[in-house]
């Protein structure tokens, strides 16, 4: 739902705080955004504005889409191998790896409504702006 998003509490911290830095000038945080990604032999590290964390429990997910000479690209689900500090590091299924298939694109809640965020700023209080970042 576009116009009215079911995460209310998240859009409200997010007006809160810019509300803060207009009236009031003072420096605010922004949401951690993707600012760049390098491909590894079986994916990806995304790098960000800041470091990330995950919402306890709740593993984003993280989609690809795949690329192969002579194929059609494809899409799927990226497993998170490892977050550390600004950087996220995802990696393909085993089959696409095997077929030498190679990562394009990766996306983080790229939807029309996408689902509760899960992940977040080092404090915990502001999500990764959703993305969709080509190699």
């Amino acid at each position: 739902n576009d116009l009215h998003p079911e995460d209310k509490e998240t859009v409200g911290t997010r007006a809160a705080l810019e509300a803060e830095r207009l009236a009031y000038g003072r420096k605010i945080e922004s949401s951690p955004y993707a600012t760049g990604i390098k491909a590894t032999a079986d994916g990806a590290i995304v790098e960000f504005s800041r470091e990330i964390t995950f919402d306890s429990g709740n593993m984003p997910v993280i989609s690809g889409v795949l690329c192969k000479k002579n194929k059609p690209d494809i899409t799927v689900q990226l497993m998170i191998k490892a977050a550390a500090h600004k950087n996220l590091i995802v990696m393909m299924p085993e089959e696409q790896m095997r077929l030498n298939y190679k990562i394009k694109e990766v996306r983080y809640n790229w939807t029309d409504s996408p689902k509760s965020p899960s992940m977040y700023d080092k404090k915990n209080i502001l999500p990764v702006v959703p993305f969709r970042i080509s190699l």
